[in-house]
């Protein structure tokens, strides 16, 4: 008796075939990766960890290059003053405080490629007329910039017009003595001026020359023990009133003379006088060098 095949027993035959290839070693031992799979594979992540050291140093480089580079908005502002300047305006916290605000309003202030180094030091001397000169230096390896400020010296206060000005050494009013902080201590010689010119804050009232001329010639008198009452700027080009103290007659001089010579011949004068027991009752004259008039 024969057995023959169906073709269902066929059909049984194919699948278990199928089936027996599908799990065999050569099929079960390749998986195709999934483009799709979000998960992190552990390949990737030895991978990150083995870089790790590498990006961590890279980010501290980039984390102190950033910092360099970037600007405390609160600056380190010093004053300037020369040994003899002992006249203050303003106490120094002001200038630092006003820096610092100053420095505040621009974020492009806040990097050292980006801030406007010049556009700073105009407004500070804006605020401070008082202020001669700014310097603005940025630490390579710090943040907070180096604000040097120096304040002009003061020689004068100029009273014309029912009002007091401070005068620098230049000659220019740099404010109304009202806004100063403490007028007795500035202890500055007063002049008084009888132009009746009207004078501004901020207008060059006297030039660089006869500043000086006034400030040698207080400086001289002071010297020689002779104690000054008033000085005045009459109505009168180049000429300048000084009286003394316990003295009738007040001392002509002129602006465009040597200062020293002046107090010399003054001083000289004085002595005669008081040897040959003469009083001037009106002025003692030094205007011309080496000689002197009086009346």
């Amino acid at each position: 008796m024969r057995w023959f095949k169906t073709k269902n027993s066929q059909r049984r035959t194919q699948n278990l075939t199928t089936n027996k290839q599908a799990f065999s070693y050569y099929s079960g031992g390749r998986q195709v990766d999934n483009p799709n799979d979000s998960r992190v594979k552990p390949g990737m992540f030895l991978r990150l960890l083995k870089h790790s050291p590498s990006l961590l140093a890279l980010a501290a480089i980039l984390y102190g290059i950033g910092n360099l580079l970037t600007l405390s908005p609160d600056p380190n502002v010093v004053v300037l003053r020369s040994n003899s300047q002992n006249t203050f305006i303003r106490p120094d916290q002001e200038y630092q405080n006003a820096a610092a605000q100053i420095l505040s309003r621009s974020i492009f202030n806040r990097s050292k490629i980006t801030i406007n180094s010049s556009n700073l030091i105009n407004k500070i001397q804006e605020k401070f007329p008082e202020i001669d000169s700014v310097s603005i230096s940025l630490p390579f390896l710090r943040r907070r910039p180096v604000i040097n400020v120096h304040p002009a010296p003061l020689v004068l206060l100029l009273e014309t017009q029912g009002q007091s000005l401070i005068i620098n050494q230049d000659g220019r009013a740099l404010m109304d003595a009202s806004s100063s902080i403490d007028l007795k201590k500035l202890n500055l010689p007063r002049v008084k001026d009888e132009s009746g010119l009207e004078i501004k804050v901020g207008q060059q009232v006297l030039n660089v020359s006869n500043t000086k001329f006034i400030s040698e010639v207080i400086g001289q008198l002071s010297s020689k023990k002779l104690q000054i009452e008033s000085i005045v700027l009459p109505p009168l080009p180049e000429e300048l009133h000084v009286k003394l103290s316990g003295k009738k007659y007040y001392i002509k001089f002129d602006l465009r003379s040597d200062p020293k010579v002046a107090v010399g011949t003054l001083q000289a004068t004085i002595a005669k006088f008081e040897a040959d027991h003469i009083m001037p009752g009106d002025y003692i004259d030094v205007r011309v060098e080496g000689k002197a008039f009086y009346k």
